[in-house]
């Protein structure tokens, strides 16, 4: 058991989520216990199923077995393109007690009060809705509403909520899913895809100071490589996590003082 707490916090970045399950699995490898958890979108969904005991090697086979029309329920566009009903499902089956304090690791999910218009912190009460609001992509999902006011994605102002966990930890691992790289010009050539490059370049800036508060950064180019909205690479994806989270072990144990 680890003498020290180390902390984990999770980024966004849609499907590229399964990379966190990869670096999960290698640290349960190397028996490295986490104390507490944050996570934002993407990270929020795996964050809230690691903490509530699923191994990462049943994330990986519910994310490589999804694909987008699981998403879609027949309806009028309302805010959002799809529902959130299929994630809904999935966390109710393995989130049994739906309050933070049945979690087996304390976690802290962010999401975006768009009535408001600031970012709200979630580790209280029901843990299920917060991790659909703190989901909800812009355009692509439906807002997600609690106590009367309007959530979204925690991405659009903190992609890699470190800070809200930095003073509950010795040290602290941030997972970057969203690694900036140059781009041609092909890669710009629609609407959807200028918006996407603007919003990945909004999330890149919002999480310097993010990073900044982290003892260590797990990321790795080759992500970038993998869509945001794709589920087909999830094996891949796995194994680039739990690569880097291997590779970076000695520097764990020994900033840690694990040894």
């Amino acid at each position: 058991m680890n003498k020290r707490k180390i902390g984990l916090c999770l980024s966004g970045g849609g499907a590229r989520g399964v990379f966190h399950m990869g670096v999960l699995k290698a640290l349960d490898e190397e028996g490295i216990r986490i104390s507490i958890l944050s996570g934002t979108s993407a990270g929020a969904l795996v964050g809230s199923l690691y903490s509530a005991g699923v191994k990462p090697e049943t994330m990986l086979s519910l994310a490589a077995g999804t694909r987008w029309f699981d998403f879609f329920k027949p309806s009028l566009p309302n805010r959002g393109l799809m529902g959130m009903d299929y994630l809904r499902f999935i966390l109710n089956k393995y989130i049994t007690q739906d309050d933070f304090s049945a979690l087996e690791i304390p976690l802290k999910v962010t999401a975006t009060n768009i009535s408001k218009g600031i970012l709200r912190i979630f580790d209280q009460g029901e843990v299920i809705q917060p991790v659909l609001a703190s989901c909800s992509v812009p355009l692509l999902f439906k807002p997600i509403l609690i106590e009367d006011e309007i959530y979204l994605d925690g991405g659009i102002l903190t992609n890699l909520p470190a800070s809200i966990i930095k003073e509950e930890c010795d040290f602290l691992i941030g997972v970057s899913l969203m690694p900036l790289h140059a781009i041609g010009l092909d890669e710009v050539n629609t609407s959807f895809k200028l918006l996407t490059r603007i919003l990945e370049l909004s999330v890149n800036n919002n999480s310097k100071m993010q990073m900044k508060m982290c003892d260590l950064i797990l990321e790795s180019p080759e992500i970038a490589t993998f869509s945001r909205f794709d589920l087909k690479g999830a094996e891949s994806l796995y194994e680039l996590g739990y690569k880097a989270c291997k590779s970076k072990i000695p520097e764990i144990r020994q900033s840690a003082q694990l040894n």
